[in-house]
Parts: C-alpha cells; structure tokens; sequence
C-alpha cells in the first residue's frame, strides 16, 4: 500500500474507565470514555467493549489530508468524541481538542461517515457507550 507525500496516524486507545483506574488493550486500541456522569447514565461497564468493523487501516483510507492545513503547515492530534450507539452507529461527535478546523473538521468527517462498531455487550444486551478517538494529522517530511 502507498501513502500520499504525508502520513496520517490514528493513535487509538481503548481506555475503561470505571473510576480513576484504567484499562489498557492494544486491540484495535480504541480509547473510551466512561465517566461517572455517563455511568449514573448507563449505569453499566461493557463485559464486551464496542470493536471498530474493518479496523484501523480500512477507516485510514478514508482520511484526506485537507488541502488549506497541508498549505498551512497544519499538523497535529484531533480527539473525537462520541458514543457508539446499541446498533453500532456513532451518534453526538465532538472534539476535545485539535490543532484547526480544516483537521478537526476531517477527523469529525470521517468518524461520522466511515466509522461503524460492533456495540459494546453488557450481560448479552447492546448498550450505548461513549469513547474517543485521536485522529493524528503529520506530514512526512
């Protein structure tokens, strides 16, 4: 596989947090988001955590370098937020943080359009579950 005259890396975490504790997996290493405000909410921990359909490399072909943030020198780390829905589907994306619009606006874009999941399991039942995904922008030198 060829990359473009810049590289993209999608840094991804799989982080359970019940309390201040977590979890680390290099599984398709996806970071979620499980704070005591979103468990009084869902109330549960998944026995299954939500699983990226495809995996990293296949949701990588989907992210374009914008032109404006390439010609601006633009690089940097943008963290999406979401919750994966029962059925798999991201739902109420936001970013935490990013360098500039043109790269928070592409991580946002393909999250929402390309990114589907395996719903996280909680005693054989799909539940709703909030994570984050650092989407990292580099050109090559």
């Amino acid at each position: 596989m060829r990359f473009p005259p810049y590289y993209l890396l999608i840094g991804l975490f799989l982080n359970a947090c019940a309390t201040q504790d977590s979890i680390v997996t290099t599984s398709d290493q996806i970071k979620s988001d499980s704070t005591s405000e979103q468990l009084s909410q869902y109330d549960v921990l998944p026995n299954q955590m939500p699983q990226l359909i495809g995996g990293i490399a296949n949701l990588m072909r989907y992210v374009h370098y914008p032109e404006s943030a390439r010609r601006s020198n633009f690089q940097g780390k943008v963290t999406v937020h979401f919750t994966v829905e029962e059925n798999g589907d991201v739902v109420n994306l936001s970013v935490l943080n990013g360098p500039g619009d043109a790269l928070n606006e592409e991580a946002i874009r393909v999250i929402r359009d390309h990114a589907k999941f395996i719903p996280g399991r909680k005693d054989g039942k799909n539940i709703p579950f909030v994570m984050s995904m650092p989407i990292i922008f580099r050109k090559h030198r």
